[in-house]
Parts: structure tokens; sequence; C-alpha cells
């Protein structure tokens, strides 16, 4: 019998490469924090060449199981996030969509 890829599996493979990729932040909003573990997104690499670039500011991806093992169910706009990098203000957040509806994580962007 062939081999199939499950949601499950792609899920866990997408955890897998943030965990690798990835650097602990920390989410605060109205005074409390939730620890997250964020990676950098494709975007990011484009911040060499500034001026090429049309949306300024920082861009992250999380996974939901990330999220949901800090006890945080959504990131809000507003939200601030502190990275090795610094601290940056959430503006946008934009649902990673498996098949059949199933959100796997998030992309943030930050100003």
């Amino acid at each position: 019998m062939g081999s199939y890829i499950t949601l499950k599996t792609l899920s866990s493979a997408f955890d897998y490469l943030i965990q690798i990729h990835g650097f602990d932040a920390t989410l605060t909003r109205k005074g409390v924090s939730y620890n997250l573990k964020l990676a950098y997104s494709n975007y990011h690499r484009n911040l060499d060449s500034v001026s090429n670039t049309v949306t300024k500011g920082r861009e992250f991806v999380v996974t939901d199981s990330s999220m949901s093992s800090s006890g945080l169910s959504e990131i809000l706009r507003g939200d601030m996030i502190e990275t090795p990098q610094g601290k940056f203000s959430v503006i946008e957040v934009i649902p990673l969509v498996l098949m059949k509806g199933v959100v796997a994580g998030y992309r943030v962007r930050t100003n």
C-alpha cells in the first residue's frame, strides 16, 4: 500500500521546522507574558535590501502548537513581541492554513 501525507504529519513537520529554525520570544498582552517559539518568515530575508521591500517591519512565524502550549489562543494586533532583535508591536496576523482549513500557525507582522 502506498504512503500518504496526513494533516497530522504536515502539522508535525511544520512544528519541527519551527523548532529547529526558531528562537525563543515573549509575547506580552496587558501585562501578561507568554513564551513562544518563533521563526523568521521568508519575508525577513528581504530586509537586507530594505529599499526593495513594500512593507516595512519584521515578520515572524509561530505554530499553533507553540501558542496552545503557552496557553495563548490567539495573537492580536497591538500585542508586543520581544525577540533577541528587540521589541515589536503586532500589526497583522495571517493564518497559515493546511488542507481542509486546518490552521498550522500564523505569520505575524510587526512594526
